[in-house]
């Protein structure tokens, strides 16, 4: 009797995984874009405050805070939100509250307007400050165009610079990008250097080492004008999974406090034990 039972059971348990694929799924909300931030200029550092959401003015969004700084990558961040983005810097008034702050406390510091896309666009964001307002720029960073292993020079000189990087070695004229793959080179750590051509002689004006690791990539923006130059390195660990970037999973409030019980009462007086 036993047998017959279970023989009448086991298609109903056959037939529960074609069930359950049927159903819709609930999906995560995908994000929009991933973003990383660094200061044009040399020598700057500054907190902001961004809703992941891009709800801010919302009364119980979630806001997160975002450091930047000139000399290398903010930790990447994700945006689900609909165009600008924005970035609030807290008010001149407010600078000894705590942080993240309430909406009342905060002011625009600067907003990015893109378009949407089909996936998640990966951006570098270039703060720069033009008087007493902060602009922005983006610059393309998706890892189907510089993946692991690649290196990527741009010339913003005015003249041509002359790179030797590893072994290889080529010349990069004003406004020219140049791609470079590094997963050929033997070495772990591979020497990046930099010439300006006078008097048809080479002088090196910029050199170091990078690490040859196939979770690095970078790119080398270049600005010269005669016999100066800047360079501004960017480093990108490639290893740091899209869960640990902020912003990830969060949601668009943050849950309220629990209202106390009218009937509860509020004593100012100190416990006595």
């Amino acid at each position: 009797m036993l047998v017959k039972d279970w023989r009448n059971v086991l298609p109903w348990f056959l037939a529960l995984p074609i069930i359950l694929l049927g159903q819709e799924i609930e999906k995560e909300p995908s994000p929009k874009a991933l973003f990383q931030a660094v200061f044009w200029e040399n020598d700057i550092s500054q907190r902001f405050t961004y809703a992941p959401w891009g709800n801010a003015p919302d009364g119980n969004a979630t806001l997160l805070n975002l450091n930047v700084h000139s000399s290398r990558l903010s930790p990447k961040f994700l945006y689900y939100g609909e165009s600008p983005l924005t970035l609030y810097q807290t008010k001149e008034s407010d600078r000894a509250e705590v942080t993240p702050h309430p909406i009342e406390h905060l002011e625009i510091a600067c907003q990015y307007e893109f378009q949407e896309q089909g996936g998640i666009r990966e951006e570098i964001l270039f703060l720069r400050e033009e008087g007493k307002k902060l602009t922005v720029k983006s610059y393309p960073f998706s890892s189907e165009k510089t993946g692991n292993g690649m290196y990527q020079f741009v010339s913003f000189a005015q003249i041509t610079t002359y790179l030797s990087v590893g072994e290889q070695k080529f010349a990069l004229p004003p406004g020219k990008t140049k791609n470079i793959n590094l997963s050929s080179e033997d070495s772990k750590n591979v020497r990046i250097t930099i010439y300006l051509k006078e008097d048809q002689e080479f002088k090196k004006v910029y050199s170091r080492k990078v690490m040859n690791h196939q979770s690095k990539r970078g790119i080398f923006f270049l600005r010269a004008k005669d016999d100066m130059i800047n360079i501004m390195p960017i480093i990108d660990n490639q290893s740091t999974a899209l869960v640990r970037a902020i912003g990830y999973g969060v949601p668009p409030q943050t849950k309220k406090a629990p209202e106390k019980e009218k009937n509860e009462p509020q004593s100012k007086e100190p416990l006595k034990l």
